[in-house]
């Protein structure tokens, strides 16, 4: 899917723009004001919805009845808008049940001083955010993720991942943020997309998640972002304030619906 291939109301919507690539291979249906994506995987499709909650309850019931009239297999992952309640009988037959409702938000590069390079930023505290060497402290980063945010399926060796960042107390890594690079603005845009975020119960409160978040973000402007985003469960207030406090909007609020056995989220 390239940007000009998304259906019009979508061409500057930053979730589908940033995830273009995920949906190059996809099946797109579009009215007016929404649009259904579904792409194939092994395990099943997965399925995502943006636009006006009666337009897309509308490509959802068709996608239904298409689903039980030519008997296809049950999906792996539907996202719609959360202001959207799906029928029951739609995720029946696409084999779903709820699973999590999350926030989508990004902060977009438009204050030059932005793209100042991120360096190592120590903390009145004595703690020091800098960058990780993932080569070398990979282990460390995922007993971090381990500790603090066993649902985040972040790993620092996966591909595509651009860069981490830490917080150290002298040698000791005690939190953790990074960042997957995803599709930009144009042929050779590229955006940011931060996951992972974790710091030790023993060193919240000492504004650790806040820096790595300013530190990183500053770090994928400096290396040409055109955005930075990140998603948050729906119920997590401190972490909304603290992204806030950071610059980052929301552009989208969704639930998730995956199998009855699914305990993490589709990435």
């Amino acid at each position: 899917m390239t940007e000009g291939s998304l259906p019009a109301p979508y061409r500057s919507d930053l979730l589908l723009l940033a995830e273009r690539d995920d949906w190059a291979d996809a099946r797109t249906v579009a009215s007016a004001g929404a649009a259904l994506l579904v792409r194939s995987s092994p395990q099943g499709d997965v399925l995502m919805s943006r636009g006006e909650p009666g337009e897309v309850l509308d490509l959802l019931d068709a996608e239904g009845r298409l689903r039980r009239r030519t008997g296809a297999e049950r999906a792996l992952w539907l996202s719609a808008p959360r202001d959207v309640t799906v029928p029951s009988w739609v995720l029946d037959t696409l084999g779903l049940v709820p699973f999590s409702q999350w926030d989508w938000m990004a902060r977009e590069r438009v204050d030059p001083a932005a793209s100042r390079p991120a360096v190592g930023r120590t903390l009145p505290d004595g703690h020091v955010v800098r960058a990780i060497d993932t080569a070398a402290e990979a282990d460390a980063v995922r007993d971090v993720l381990r500790r603090t945010n066993p649902r985040s399926t972040a790993d620092p060796l996966a591909d595509r991942e651009d860069a981490w960042s830490g917080a150290y107390d002298g040698d000791e890594l005690v939190g953790v943020f990074g960042a997957r690079r995803e599709q930009g603005r144009g042929e050779h845009g590229f955006s940011w997309h931060l996951h992972g975020l974790g710091v030790l119960e023993t060193r919240r409160g000492a504004g650790l998640g806040g820096a790595l978040t300013d530190h990183l973000t500053l770090a994928g402007f400096a290396a040409g972002a055109d955005w930075v985003s990140l998603g948050l469960y729906a119920e997590n207030d401190g972490a909304r304030r603290l992204y806030r406090r950071a610059g980052f909007e929301l552009h989208a609020a969704m639930s998730s619906y995956g199998p009855a056995s699914a305990t993490r989220p589709l990435r």
